[in-house]
């Protein structure tokens, strides 16, 4: 700890990454603050209705059927991937399917920086899919 004070200045760095940290610290208890039980009740019907039983039943469906249609090979995300944003793999491309619905809420996870293949269940149970960014991006893939 000397060396690091001495050779680098440690005190004042520290202090000044101290200052930083605490006022990002400060920043979230206002946040806090803000937060509704409306707005927790919305994240967690969200959480339980599309992030997970609907959310998965639309990957297991969308992914492989795209995959037919566009005559390349299809893979579900592994847990990593998925926290990452990323839902699933079309060949090599990774690919992030969004709920037309959960998407007109707030971001509930970063954005992956990959095509976003859009969707929304019909009245007939089916699924309706917009994928304008993947086309374009396989369009590019394909020329390369």
């Amino acid at each position: 700890m000397a060396y690091y004070n001495e050779r680098y200045n440690g005190k004042v760095k520290v202090q000044r990454s101290a200052k930083k940290t605490y006022e990002m610290v400060e920043n979230m208890r206002e946040a806090i603050d803000l937060i509704t039980y409306d707005m927790v009740e919305q994240w967690v019907e969200d959480l339980i209705l599309y992030k997970s039983y609907m959310g998965f039943d639309a990957r297991e469906v969308i992914l492989p059927k795209l995959g037919r249609e566009l005559q390349m090979g299809s893979r579900l995300a592994s847990p990593e991937e998925m926290s990452e944003g990323i839902s699933g793999y079309l060949g090599d491309q990774p690919i992030c399917l969004r709920s037309l619905k959960h998407d007109k809420g707030p971001a509930m996870y970063e954005d992956a920086g990959v095509p976003v293949v859009y969707y929304e269940e019909t009245n007939s149970g089916g699924y309706r899919v917009e994928m304008k960014e993947l086309s374009r991006t396989l369009d590019e893939f394909k020329s390369n």
